[in-house]
């Protein structure tokens, strides 16, 4: 069995050859993100247009035979899972992604809302999940929301612990990336009151929602400033993780009055908005996102025009344009997929532009779902190299 330093030289021999030089050459410069997933950022001027497959953690734990809830709280495990998945998808999955030689830390969704007081749980077979019962009820419970504490709220002592563990272990020969507040104003505020409560607010309570909205947003920029304190760095540019926000919840009109001016304070914070994510339907609410300060990437989810993304941005803001996994991915053939990216192609209409095949489960068994895989990876790249 392979040990942590044989995994970590192996990890940096691939970041020091000539393949992941050339998959680095098709992607912009950034900074250290700590994120689940690698994402980049697609250079207008790259020979073709990048792609990356992404398999969720639960295909990951069955690809290499881990199990997630011990992934989640043992740092020896996460190390060793994350080294091999890079090892695995460098020799296995020839699309764009780009093997670093960071060690981003990530536990998911639960982890915003746990420094409010939500509970969370680390499950064998998935993700961890976030507990159901909301913490406000009143605006009695929204105003003891604040203060956080940078060391004890929530899910803090777990970061804290696997950040100096992580450190030991990979011995200053990887870095490790302390967890960072990605998650957007209105998808913490939805987990806090619950997705009904939150939604009905929005007509029968508005000034609540306007304060749930601010004391989040307040919490966010003053942790963010303790993690950049206590790293010794500047915040830096932020991310806007809102699968909440889409057509399917709220209007277009209804973000431009209560969230957008939220993600603005965030924006005028960091400086920047790197990267704007939702999977829900968002080709109507990228009018109100272009305004956010220096919007550098913004995600198409599968059910978003991509051309209206387009027309809204302009052709400066990069598009990161997802698949729906199922559909055009793992229960689809070469033929579709190749008529699903070239219809992508066309929509972006040059705009800097990324394709990216992640959501990945378990669906039809472990065989045939990464051979689709490979399907999809020789269908993309017979449409997008060169």
């Amino acid at each position: 069995m392979a040990t942590d330093s044989d995994l970590i030289d192996r990890v940096l021999e691939i970041c020091a050859g000539d393949e992941n030089a050339a998959r680095a050459a098709k992607w912009a410069p950034q900074p250290d993100w700590a994120r689940d997933h690698w994402r980049g950022l697609p250079r207008r001027d790259a020979d073709g247009i990048p792609f990356t497959v992404e398999p969720e953690n639960a295909l990951w734990a069955h690809i290499l035979g881990f199990d997630i809830a011990r992934y989640y709280n043992d740092p020896r495990t996460f190390l060793q899972a994350r080294l091999q998945m890079s090892i695995y998808r460098f020799e296995h999955f020839d699309d764009h992604t780009v093997i670093g030689d960071d060690i981003p830390i990530w536990f998911g969704v639960p982890f915003e809302m746990s420094l409010f007081g939500m509970p969370w749980e680390f499950t064998s077979g998935n993700d961890p999940w976030i507990g159901r019962k909301p913490v406000v009820n009143d605006l009695e419970d929204m105003r003891c929301l604040l203060p956080i504490d940078f060391h004890s709220s929530g899910l803090m002592p777990h970061a804290h612990r696997f950040y100096t563990e992580l450190s030991g272990l990979a011995d200053g020969r990887m870095r490790v990336t302390f967890p960072e507040w990605g998650r957007g104003p209105m998808g913490v505020a939805c987990q806090l009151r619950g997705m009904q409560h939150f939604l009905a607010d929005l007509c029968e309570q508005p000034q609540m929602v306007r304060e749930l909205l601010r004391t989040v947003t307040d919490a966010r920029i003053l942790w963010t400033q303790r993690r950049a304190d206590f790293l010794g760095q500047e915040p830096g540019a932020g991310n806007l993780y809102n699968d909440c926000i889409g057509s399917e919840t709220i209007s277009p009109r209804m973000y431009e009055e209560f969230v957008l001016p939220e993600e603005m304070r965030l924006g005028e914070f960091h400086g920047a908005i790197a990267y704007w994510h939702s999977c829900g339907r968002t080709d109507d609410f990228a009018q109100f996102v272009a305004r956010l300060p220096s919007l550098t990437m913004y995600n198409v989810g599968p059910r978003t025009d991509v051309r209206k993304v387009r027309e809204a941005l302009g052709g400066d803001v990069a598009l990161e344009v997802c698949l729906d996994p199922v559909a055009d991915v793992q229960m689809s053939d070469s033929k579709a997929m190749q008529r699903r990216i070239r219809a992508i192609v066309a929509a972006a209409e040059g705009a800097p532009l990324t394709i990216r095949a992640d959501g990945l489960q378990l669906l039809n068994g472990l065989s045939e779902d990464l051979a689709k895989i490979q399907e999809f990876i020789e269908a993309a790249k017979a449409v997008l190299d060169g």
